[in-house]
């Protein structure tokens, strides 16, 4: 809660979730040092906040994108001020005229479900047909919400495939501090060829409604049931329960676990065997069930 003297970032940090700890906000308090029991250690979280979707197209909360954040790393992540850390992006540098950023993915990347490698096909597949609406432009049938942050001064970005693991960004305009704002770089994005199972895109039919494009791919199994994980994140899906309890469990595929970031500050991440989010409906019940 806002109260704690733990932050949240600090916190997730301490249990080794490093994906989350830069996504999460904070919360208050200063920095912590979490020393964790040997074994198989679990935390839960007590909460007054649910989450309503997996769907990682569909992020309108700070509780959904703290869920989604268990599950799957953005590109990178902030780290003090103006600096970054690499997640899923290995490197990203602006021009010198600062009308373009270039990209580069790791390739140690798996989707799970069968997807194969994550590459700049999806991305660009992201980008284009998710945020933009494909060549038609059909922004209100997909149904994302965050496409104005992919558009400088009126004008769309524009971003094409330098690579399999490589990709640009085109600005419309000039922006010299493009990084910090980047959208791309913090972007939760899904398979092409997932994006391509619901094209063309049109409004369809989602549990007896006709629902957007994006609420179909959530309602697809590979996302409705976290199956895209594969190496992605640090967590897989052990059960959850909309808007009440989400359970997960170490991912043992975990890219960053034996990576050389942060000079083998993430090995064997994350720390915990075990990670809960339960909700209660009043912080007097929560506190209740903590005692």
């Amino acid at each position: 809660y806002g109260d704690t003297a733990v932050d949240s970032r600090g916190l997730l940090r301490g249990l080794g979730v490093p994906g989350m700890a830069g996504l999460a906000g904070c919360t208050g308090g200063g920095g912590s040092n979490i020393e964790l029991p040997p074994g198989d250690a679990r935390w839960i979280t007590g909460t007054t906040s649910g989450a309503q979707s997996l769907n990682p197209l569909e992020v309108s909360d700070e509780a959904t994108n703290n869920r989604l954040g268990l599950l799957y790393d953005p590109g990178s992540v902030t780290a003090d001020g103006l600096e970054f850390d690499g997640r899923m992006l290995a490197d990203y540098e602006i021009a010198a005229d600062a009308q373009s950023a270039t990209y580069v993915l790791r390739d140690d990347l798996e989707w799970g479900a069968g997807y194969g490698q994550l590459t700049a096909d999806d991305y660009v597949a992201f980008v284009e047909e998710i945020v933009f609406g494909g060549p038609e432009g059909k922004t209100g049938t997909v149904g994302y919400s965050q496409t104005s942050s992919y558009v400088l001064g009126g004008e769309p970005l524009e971003i094409e495939n330098l690579g399999k693991l490589e990709f640009r960004v085109n600005l419309p305009q000039s922006r010299g501090f493009w990084l910090v704002e980047d959208p791309v770089r913090t972007a939760f994005v899904v398979p092409e060829a997932l994006i391509e199972k619901y094209k063309p895109f049109v409004e369809r039919e989602v549990n007896g409604e006709q629902a957007n494009v994006v609420t179909q791919i959530g309602a697809d199994p590979a996302v409705a049931e976290a199956g895209l994980t594969g190496t992605l994140g640090p967590f897989e899906v052990e059960s959850w329960t909309k808007g009440q309890k989400l359970v997960v469990s170490k991912n043992e595929d975990y890219y960053l676990a034996d990576a050389d970031v942060g000079g083998g500050a993430y090995e064997g991440a994350p720390q915990v065997a075990e990670y809960t989010y339960q909700v209660f409906d009043e912080r007097s019940t929560a506190y209740s069930a903590l005692r």
